[in-house]
């Protein structure tokens, strides 16, 4: 077994969403001066009205339609209101948007132990698996005619099949004896990634998130999803998370007594094919849109080996779809995803401040500690 210890730097705002649903405005109050938002539980919202004998006025006022937490504590007159919110608590969250316009926002993963956020060692291995699928077929594993043949045969309800025949092909190929192919011949399964967690008290931020869509013609972008706005909670960038990952090579060594592994999981720590692919359509994406800021900003994140997280991490990110030609991917969104732009894929979500694009999410630096 050889363990590494690892970094994960956050390069652009990072949301892991848990399972819990959006936070609405019966569980968070502001701090106006400071500019920060307090997510409390329910839990401690109904123990701090009891505690000030506010149960039954409190549930009065919801009633009456007045509509949130801050709203009660901030029009009632008679209420001691710096003790209840002493009582409250709750997780103070930096507000990198105005205050008093978010009604529901997206809370962060947080760890059931410590209650603050984390990186679950799915995440970062998901991403991992990402760049082992570009790095062989970087190496011809699997030809660029192959995958259009698979393309051009398959049908809207095959998207699943077609992916998973690739990824199989690629991944699922390690020669043990008596084992079916499937996921017991996953290369990977050599690889182990712990959680990671960050020292930083207050590594989070609440943050507007838009879709940009590239117009028709190719020039400038337009507001997609309808031009609604999500309130995410993300982890800040230069936010550094530690954990660590093994390899098996026990394990390595059985999966490989017939067949040679096709790379080396070590490989995945030293590796630039994420900007070998990825980058140039990124870019080309951006200066389209005539959102250079956001293009130079993309270009300076490409070095070492680059890793994109969590939600609105996209198409390019989370699949082969880098490795393919443009013809191809076009194919894949009218045949797959009903896209009618001759360009696929045709939108990102990214940040807004004060109305306008500034950065897209989830981009990491991966390094040895």
């Amino acid at each position: 077994m050889k363990i590494f210890n690892c970094s994960l730097t956050v390069l652009s705002p990072l949301h892991i969403g848990g399972s819990a649903s959006e936070a609405n405005t019966m569980e968070f109050y502001y701090d106006r001066k400071q500019k920060y938002l307090y997510h409390v539980s329910e839990k401690k919202i109904a123990a701090a009205f009891k505690g000030g004998g506010l149960t039954e006025d409190f549930l009065n006022f919801m009633n009456s339609g007045e509509g949130s937490l801050e709203d009660y504590l901030v029009i009632t007159p008679y209420i001691p209101r710096e003790s209840i919110r002493e009582m409250l608590g709750g997780r103070k969250i930096s507000l990198k948007t105005q205050v008093g316009r978010i009604k529901t926002f997206r809370p962060l993963l947080q760890d059931p132990l410590s209650k603050r956020p984390y990186i679950p060692g799915s995440s970062i291995k998901g991403a991992l698996r990402t760049v082992a699928l570009l790095m062989l077929l970087d190496r011809d594993a699997y030809s660029h005619k192959e995958i259009e043949r698979a393309v051009e045969r398959s049908k809207f309800k095959d998207r699943q099949r077609v992916g998973k025949s690739m990824v199989r092909r690629l991944l699922e190929t390690a020669g043990l004896e008596h084992t079916k192919s499937g996921p017991h011949r996953d290369w990977l399964r050599s690889l182990k990634v712990s959680d990671a967690f960050c020292e930083d008290p207050e590594p989070s931020s609440i943050r507007e998130v838009k879709v940009v869509s590239l117009n028709k013609n190719g020039k400038g972008y337009h507001w997609g999803a309808k031009g609604n706005s999500i309130f995410i909670e993300t982890i800040d960038p230069g936010t550094t998370f530690y954990f660590t990952m093994e390899i098996d090579r026990g394990l390595l060594d059985m999966m490989g007594r017939f067949r040679k592994p096709l790379f080396d999981p070590e490989e995945l720590f030293d590796n630039t094919i994420i900007k070998k692919y990825v980058s140039e359509p990124e870019q080309r994406f951006w200066k389209q849109c005539e959102l250079p800021s956001i293009q130079a900003k993309e270009q300076q994140r490409f070095g070492g080996t680059c890793l994109k997280l969590g939600w609105g991490s996209g198409y390019l990110n989370t699949t082969i779809g880098a490795y393919l030609s443009e013809n191809v991917r076009l194919q894949i969104g009218q045949k797959f995803y009903r896209s009618r732009y001759n360009i696929f894929p045709n939108s990102r979500k990214v940040i807004v401040e004060n109305g306008a694009p500034v950065d897209t999410l989830g981009w990491c630096k991966l390094e040895k500690v």
